[in-house]
């Protein structure tokens, strides 16, 4: 359950791109993750994972291997927002548009 006061942290030029082109459905990595959102240093994408998993809207499989490998995939509360975001992307393509001067 999301507690009181978890912030969402979407930036205006995320809204404006639109969602990461990434299949919802299955499990990625993290390189896959990073290829499919611009702009975020691998850094910053770590810790938006590590924020996604503990508000419980992803999670997070390491595979011990070898090779080692970790997974993220959506949980069911996860993609239930996913209509929702689908619909604020929408919104914020059409609203925040730059306005050429």
């Amino acid at each position: 359950m999301l507690r009181a006061g978890t912030r969402v942290r979407v930036s205006r030029q995320a809204l404006e791109r639109g969602a990461p082109r990434h299949p919802a459905q299955r499990p990625a990595g993290f390189r896959e993750l990073s290829r499919a959102v611009d702009g975020i240093s691998d850094s910053v994408l770590s810790d938006r994972l590590s924020d996604l998993a503990a508000a419980g809207l992803i999670t997070r499989t390491v595979d011990e291997g070898p090779p080692l490998a970790v997974s993220y995939a959506l949980t069911d509360r996860g993609k239930a927002l996913l209509p929702a975001l689908a619909q604020i992307t929408l919104w914020a393509q059409e609203h925040l548009v730059e306005n050429p001067t």
